[in-house]
């Protein structure tokens, strides 16, 4: 089997009328397995996984986004320590439960509320080393105010997960399935199809400057950000050189940011932020990722459809180049109770409209020629509903782990790249 990610495949032989036989899995996790789609496969790769201890000094377990046909491999963070089942793990009841005597991670419910916190680290022999955490204030408080949550953008979180890599039961996968929209983006797709040079533009809030992969975090496996493994497919798919520039998005903002005043103008006008950076610039293809904070400051749902729309607006009123937009929707916030804590005394939970910015975002870039949606948070609340929001995060309030990245990137790249990821036969 060839993966056809750059539509490369040769057409498929006549069927034989026996079927052949299953090659034996082998354990390989290189660009094509990261950026796979769940839905062109029946192999998840590396899912993480955080053990939740159930009842104090209970059993610790932990569920997979999909039922699995068949378990290949439980991994650490670093993916180069490998545990095994019968004797470290096991799977029933629908969960991996860890077995007593395993030096597999795992989190109490104290420690789910910043308490109790030992890092975990490995010696020069391999030994596993635990100490205090040593940060104070790990936490965000909740909106009842009467408890906290863990906070932290350290690798604290991301080491204690497990990353499962399995065969998942036929017709499992039920979640979205990401078309292709490069129809809809003339100019990308003949660069793509012709091998021209591609320049990106990506502006966004913090998940757009790279919280949290693990190269962000500067942990194993270092794993790129969503808009280098994006970037990676296209110029694989096309042959041609891509530039991806996130130096424009900024942490801690909402869209208003790509809106407000750069201090630069051109022929007497004043430029905001999102309008300098095209200029400068000169991008074929402009991403745009804000939603996260917006969602959680927003007094109005509507709001950053509106803000997106100026955004473009603007950005075409100076910039007379032929370009076209991605608008991308956000991963979601943990649904724990985290807030912000006001000098007014008014709570601010982070969770907030996010979920519902995607009909609105659809619905704008229905309205423009140039623009479409890619949602990445449709993708995310489906592995939501089947599993912790815990097991898919880095600072476990807003932050993705390498697992969300990915799906930014398997929904790009299935997006732009026409039969992205399909199978055929060699």
């Amino acid at each position: 089997m060839l993966s056809c990610f750059a539509g490369g495949c040769q057409p498929q032989r006549e069927n034989n009328t026996e079927k052949p036989e299953e090659k034996p899995f082998v354990y390989d996790y290189g660009f094509h397995e990261q950026v796979m789609p769940f839905w062109q496969s029946d192999v998840i790769y590396n899912e993480p996984v955080l053990l939740l201890e159930e009842t104090p000094g209970g059993v610790s377990s932990g569920k997979l986004m999909l039922e699995p046909a068949e378990i290949y491999s439980v991994r650490d963070y670093s993916l180069k320590r490998e545990w095994k089942r019968g004797v470290d793990w096991e799977y029933r009841d629908g969960k991996i439960v860890r077995l007593d005597g395993s030096d597999i991670p795992y989190f109490t419910e104290e420690n789910l509320h910043g308490r109790d916190l030992m890092r975990r680290s490995y010696g020069e022999n391999g030994e596993i080393i635990r100490e205090p955490f040593g940060v104070e204030n790990p936490t965000f408080q909740t909106v009842s105010g009467e408890d906290t949550v863990i906070y932290t953008e350290t690798p604290l979180i991301f080491e204690y997960q497990i990353f499962v890599t399995y065969k998942y039961k036929e017709g499992a996968y039920k979640g979205p399935v990401q078309p292709y929209l490069g129809d809809k983006l003339p100019l990308l797709e003949q660069k793509i199809r012709t091998g021209e040079d591609i320049r990106m533009l990506l502006l966004g809030d913090s998940i757009s400057c790279g919280g949290c992969s693990s190269s962000n975090i500067n942990s194993e496996p270092f794993m790129k950000n969503w808009y280098e493994l994006f970037a990676d497919a296209v110029a694989e798919a096309s042959g041609g050189n891509v530039k991806m520039d996130n130096s424009y998005s900024v942490g801690g903002q909402i869209s208003d940011w790509s809106l407000s005043s750069s201090g630069e103008s051109v022929n007497g006008v004043s430029l905001n932020k999102a309008q300098a950076a095209v200029l400068k610039e000169k991008p074929d293809l402009i991403l745009i990722g804000w939603g996260m904070n917006d969602g959680t400051w927003h007094e109005n749902q509507d709001l950053l459809a509106e803000n997106v729309l100026k955004i473009i607006d603007s950005i075409t009123f100076v910039y007379k180049e032929p370009v076209e937009f991605i608008v991308i929707g956000t991963c979601m916030p943990n649904d724990n109770g985290a807030c912000y804590v006001l000098d007014s005394g008014v709570r601010k939970p982070l969770y907030g409209f996010q979920p519902t910015y995607s009909a609105s975002l659809a619905e704008m870039c229905a309205s423009v020629d140039n623009a479409v949606f890619v949602d990445a948070g449709e993708i995310h609340r489906y592995a939501i509903a089947n599993k912790k929001y815990e097991d898919m995060t880095v600072n476990n309030v807003n932050h993705p782990n390498d697992f969300v990245i990915r799906m930014y990137a398997m929904n790009l790249s299935s997006a732009v790249i026409r039969d992205f990821g399909k199978q055929g036969q060699g």
